[in-house]
């Protein structure tokens, strides 16, 4: 696959819009950007063309818990011992 440069592509929006995308991209973080990215492929496999409130809630931020549930398997009991509350913490 060969490189080709960003100017000789030609953008699939008008240039007002791109230039708020670009905008509202700009203060983003690398995590922001990925969420906004699945966003927007979400919108496009949706056929939804306006985004609402209903589509994009915010995300609910949800109380710490002291209570964690550990999975595990063993065949020789180390998994086990280590799941347990507490077992692996000295006193």
């Amino acid at each position: 696959m060969a490189a080709v440069a960003k100017e000789a592509v030609q953008p699939l929006l008008p240039q007002d819009n791109l230039t708020a995308l670009n905008d509202a991209a700009a203060e983003l973080n690398r995590d922001q950007l990925l969420w906004a990215s699945g966003y927007l492929a979400g919108l496009a496999a949706s056929g939804d063309a306006q985004p609402t409130q209903a589509t994009a809630p915010a995300p609910q931020q949800t109380p710490a818990t002291d209570q964690w549930t550990v999975l595990y398997a063993t065949e020789t009991g180390n998994s086990r011992r280590v799941a347990e509350p507490r077992a692996w913490l000295p006193d």
